[in-house]
């Protein structure tokens, strides 16, 4: 990961923290977001730049205490990849 400690990442990744990367030229936000009414929170990644006008990804729902990322990491949302693969080159845009 560049410009930040892929550990801090993730534990504020697991907390469902608002988070901001770049990979090959795009800007990503990753956020956890609960529903109070259903008791149940995901996590979420939009793509900001170049923009796009919905989610790219929603995480599985679940009643726990913090966000399975486990879920996001091994999804293939980028060119085909998952995040542990392209993590070399994600850049964290927001430390």
């Amino acid at each position: 990961m560049i410009n930040g400690d892929l550990n801090i990442f993730l534990d504020l990744m697991k907390r469902g923290e608002e988070l901001i990367f770049t990979y090959r030229g795009q800007k990503f936000f990753l956020e956890g977001i609960n529903d109070p009414i259903k008791d149940e929170g995901g996590l979420c990644l939009c793509r900001w730049e170049p923009p796009l006008d919905k989610y790219v990804w929603q995480g599985t729902p679940t009643k726990e205490k913090y966000f399975d990322i486990e879920e996001f990491c091994n999804a293939k949302l980028f060119d085909g990849k998952s995040f542990w693969e392209i993590e070399p080159e994600v850049e964290w845009v927001d430390c």
